[in-house]
Formats: structure tokens, sequence, C-alpha cells
């Protein structure tokens, strides 16, 4: 039996731009995310950066129904790495190809 995931992707902008091809940025903020949430509300979101449209834009993959966990975790990290930095989310989705347009449309 084959068991389909479904996933919420959320569009997340950064006030200070992150540098995508640094891991560290990442891993940071992945860590702020589970010591915001927990290790079992992180395992249960399972949240992964999938696309990074800019340098300070990127989308966030979340297991549905925990969306709203994510996005208040993101909501209370205030510095990554010593600088100040503020997360705002700008658009939920049920599709990556959706806030792709949007990307597109917004920041072009």
């Amino acid at each position: 039996m084959i068991q389909r995931y479904k996933n919420r992707y959320v569009l997340v902008e950064s006030s200070l731009p992150l540098a995508n091809t640094d891991g560290h940025a990442v891993q940071d903020i992945m860590g702020l995310i589970t010591a915001e949430v927990g290790n079992v509300g992180f395992l249960e979101a399972s949240p992964r950066i999938v696309h990074w449209p800019s340098d300070s834009t990127f989308i966030l993959r979340v297991n549905r129904g925990h969306e709203r966990e994510i996005i208040l975790a993101l909501s209370f990290i205030k510095s990554i790495g010593g600088k100040g930095h503020g997360f705002y989310t700008i658009k939920t989705s049920g599709t990556i190809r959706s806030l792709l347009d949007f990307c597109q449309k917004s920041y072009a």
C-alpha cells in the first residue's frame, strides 16, 4: 500500500538576507524551530526548506495540520547567530507551484 503524505507549503520572508548556500543558516533555523515546538512536535510537523526564491525568502514544507505550530514557532525566533531576525509568513498553500507563481508576480 502506498501512503501519500499531504503537505502544506509556507512562504516565509526574513527581515535580513540569509545565504542559501550556507548550511549553517538552515541548521540554525531548524534548531530554533525544534527548541520552540519540542522534539516530538518537530518530528510530527517534519518541516523542511524546499526552495529559496531569493536570499531573504524561502518555502517551507510542513505536514498538513501542523503549519500553524511552525508559523507560531517562526514568529518567536528573534535572532540567529547573534543578529536580530524577524520571520514573516507571506502565504500558505497546498502546492509549491502556486507559491512560486506568487513569488514571480510579487517579487519580479
